[in-house]
């Protein structure tokens, strides 16, 4: 994957601190995967970031792609985030950072956010314009707001990602510029414009394809005889999942004796919840894993969260899962993404009742008759395997590779009638 010139050195702080606005980082190229050699250029963009929900899908569509062409250089505009910096330089992906920052419904902060937006559009614009990009990939939320601005103006193909049920006020405002828009579920596709949104699934990364519960016992040091309750409360932790957790283990240790649990508990939690693991054999905390894939194939129950990548992955794994959706946003919008997984028959939901004791008792109701039951577990992930789309980033890759194509005989065309005038 060639990278665009702009990018500058691999800084070596980029995984302990804040990257600063408008700054560039350099990390190598992917390696390309064997198969039938790629051909053909092409220089896409891609913007947005703040959540490994707004990365990793991303990540999949640009491995998808240079699997299939020869030259791609991309340019990734992301936000000030430092769960941005930390994913996309481990990936090896160069990435350049917007000062854009959210919206807020305060007055007092409009000025700054206007400030922030207009330089955000600016550094998108010279960019994109600079590289000569042929197509703007948008993986939604505010991070990619600037980027599609910019692409508008600069009539770029805009390709969207909405994993999310729901759209958020962003991608909602982001799709009256947006050519195509990728759903995750059918049940989305009313959000949008007619012929502009497409049920593709949400890209997940190939590695969760091909690896076993072999594999991630050997990467977790876990037993391959015993069954595994994955506990992941998303890229930033729960704490509520986390205590919950916790308290139901003590609760029910008769039931769980021979159950392992693989926890990851973001970095906030990560050391209480190690210590009260300390005296548990087979429980293991970890603070974060760039080894989901193998986290998710070891797993014979999975309780989580209810972001849209997560579900992505969840699903294409074809695992059973308790889903216990984020429950401070405004919008509420990780419950409708379980609701998608409930009324498929793929997943229990429990509502996270921001209280230790209530989040603690409704878990343990939901938990207790899985671990007894393993044909229910079975007809879960059964559900959750056929609800499941692991090609996304492929027919994804492909949609991409015809905009850009399009966009590039129109530019062609363009020149040459400019020429004509001469």
């Amino acid at each position: 994957m060639t990278q665009p010139t702009t990018m500058q050195a691999d800084n070596p702080d980029i995984d302990v601190r804040q990257i600063q606005p408008g700054e560039t980082v350099g990390a190598q190229a992917c390696s390309r995967a064997a198969g039938p050699a790629p051909t053909g250029s092409l220089k896409m963009a891609v913007a947005g970031g703040g959540t490994g929900g707004h990365l990793f899908p991303a990540l999949a569509v640009l491995k998808a792609l240079d699997a299939r062409v020869a030259d791609l250089e991309v340019a990734w505009l992301t936000t000030t985030r430092p769960i941005d910096s930390r994913i996309l330089s481990q990936q090896g992906v160069s990435y350049l950072a917007q000062p854009v920052r959210p919206f807020s419904s305060r007055p007092w902060h409009w000025p700054g956010f206007y400030l922030a937006w207009r330089r955000s559009v600016a550094l998108a614009t010279r960019t994109m314009r600079d590289m000569g990009v042929d197509v703007l990939l948008a993986t939604g939320g505010y991070g990619s707001g600037p980027a599609v601005a910019a692409a508008a103006r600069l009539g770029i193909p805009v390709a969207m990602l909405n994993p999310d049920a729901e759209p958020g006020l962003a991608n909602r405002t982001m799709a009256r510029s947006a050519t195509v828009v990728f759903c995750q579920w059918d049940v989305s596709l009313s959000h949008f414009k007619k012929d502009q949104a497409v049920a593709a699934g949400c890209p997940v990364r190939q590695e969760l394809l091909k690896t076993d519960k072999a594999h991630g016992c050997e990467a977790f040091d876990l037993d391959p005889a015993r069954p595994v309750l994955l506990v992941n409360g998303g890229s930033q932790g729960s704490r509520n999942i986390n205590l919950a957790v916790l308290a139901v283990l003590d609760q029910m240790r008769a039931e769980l004796a021979d159950w392992q649990v693989l926890h990851v508990t973001g970095q906030a939690d990560h050391e209480q919840v190690a210590a009260a693991y300390a005296d548990r054999p087979g429980c293991k905390a970890v603070a974060f894993t760039n080894q989901m894939p193998a986290a998710l194939a070891v797993a014979d129950l999975v309780v989580s969260r209810a972001g849209a990548s997560t579900l992505a992955e969840i699903t294409a794994a074809g695992k059973a899962s308790i889903l216990i959706p984020y429950p401070y946003d405004r919008t509420k919008h990780q419950n409708a993404n379980a609701a998608a997984l409930a009324s498929a028959g793929a997943a229990v939901t429990v509502e996270d009742r921001m209280e230790a004791a209530g989040n603690a008792a409704a878990l343990r109701e939901a938990l207790s008759p899985l671990l007894a039951d393993p044909q229910r577990r079975a007809a879960l992930a059964d559900a959750s395997r056929r609800l499941g789309k692991p090609d996304a980033a492929v027919r994804i890759a492909e949609t991409l590779l015809g905009l850009a194509e399009k966009h590039k005989q129109k530019m062609a065309v363009t020149r040459m009638m400019a020429r004509s005038r001469r």
